[in-house]
Order: structure tokens, then C-alpha cells, then sequence
């Protein structure tokens, strides 16, 4: 069966069956793995850092939203009633902080 490495490869590395989400798997890793570069790795799925910053928005305004959610939640379950502070760097490097009730 093929596996998707995510972070760095683990020992029992198959370049034959397992496939690399980036080559950022090999970090310090590159001496026992001379041929990388013929390795299959998939393909950035964004064409332009638009693109990546359009999908980075979406994805942090999703979390936010969940935190949100999970957080009244949480604070049902267990009888509290701590707020939620959410700290974020966008990609520029701005941070931006919110307080949820």
C-alpha cells in the first residue's frame, strides 16, 4: 500500500511506494537519500501567491470559526466560562489578535 508522507520520512522510507507532499520531508535527511530528486513528489496545487494567500484567508477564517464554536462548547462541558484568544501572523507578517467572549 502507498503512503503519504507529510512530515520527514520515517526509516522504513519507500521511494518506490510511498509519496512525498514536499521535499521539505527530507530536510537533513538528504545523505541517505541521494536520488531525491527522482523521488514522486506532488506538485505545489497553488499557481501564485494570490492563490495561496486567498486559500490561507479561507482557511484561518474557518478555524477561527470552529474555535469559536468549540470554545462555548468546551466551556459547557466543563462548567467554565474562559474566553477564547486567537493570535494570528498573516503572510505578510502582521499579527493580529481576537478576543471571543
Amino acid at each position: 500500500m502507498n503512503r503519504i508522507i507529510l512530515t520527514a520520512v520515517p526509516e522504513d522510507f519507500d521511494s518506490d511506494k510511498d509519496i512525498l507532499l514536499g521535499p521539505w520531508s527530507l530536510i537533513g535527511k538528504e545523505d541517505m537519500h541521494p536520488h531525491w530528486v527522482n523521488y514522486n513528489i506532488e506538485p505545489d496545487p497553488f499557481n501564485s501567491a494570490d492563490e495561496i494567500a486567498f486559500h490561507a484567508k479561507q482557511t484561518t477564517d474557518f478555524a477561527e470559526s470552529y474555535m469559536n464554536k468549540l470554545s462555548i462548547m468546551l466551556n459547557k462541558v466543563n462548567n467554565t466560562e474562559y474566553s477564547l484568544t486567537i493570535i494570528a501572523t498573516d503572510l505578510g507578517g502582521n499579527k493580529r489578535i481576537r478576543v471571543i467572549d
